[in-house]
């Protein structure tokens, strides 16, 4: 996502529908680690940007990708949290 922050505009829906596509590839396994709402929320979004791309502007995709990078880094510390809470 920090990648599409940079990205030229013209290049913006080829790069969020690879997102989509390694995003499907990994996120059986990123549902099994992150248990939370957090992780449906992420995927929605995920997969929402390469319609944002093509109907939309440049900075509506990047707005969703900075909400998207908050998203990220507030699942890591909920799961930072639980594991402190296991040990």
């Amino acid at each position: 996502m920090r990648s599409l922050l940079d990205a030229p505009e013209n290049e913006l829906r080829e790069r969020t529908e690879n997102m989509v596509h390694d995003w499907e590839k990994h996120s059986l396994f990123l549902h099994a680690v992150f248990v939370h709402d957090g992780i449906d929320e992420l995927e929605q979004l995920i997969s929402s940007l390469p319609m944002t791309a093509e109907y939309s502007d440049a900075d509506e995709v990047r707005m969703k990708c900075i909400e998207g990078i908050n998203l990220i880094e507030n699942l890591k510390a909920c799961e930072r949290l639980s594991a402190e809470n296991i040990l």
